[in-house]
């Protein structure tokens, strides 16, 4: 039997994600990245993660939070 995996809100789906986690992020850079569970992920506060992702994405707008956000606070170990 399958688990159960909708959840109330994004901060929800990633509230367990611990310091030192691999995420893997769909979409080509901008396009098609899931920036509700990025920007959730953001404010959980892990750190020390290894991001999966077609492109690391630039920093941008200082309100967008995206992957490269996330780089450039030092927040990624690695990106793949």
């Amino acid at each position: 039997m399958m688990d159960n995996k909708l959840y109330e809100s994004f901060e929800a789906a990633v509230a367990d994600i611990p310091d030192g986690a691999s995420i893997m992020i769909s979409g080509f850079t901008e396009p098609g990245t899931p920036h509700n569970l990025v920007k959730a992920l953001y404010y959980q506060g892990a750190r020390d993660l290894t991001i999966i992702a077609n492109g690391g994405g630039g920093t941008g707008r200082d309100e967008l939070i995206n992957v490269g956000r996330l780089i450039a606070e030092r927040r990624v170990r690695k990106v793949m």
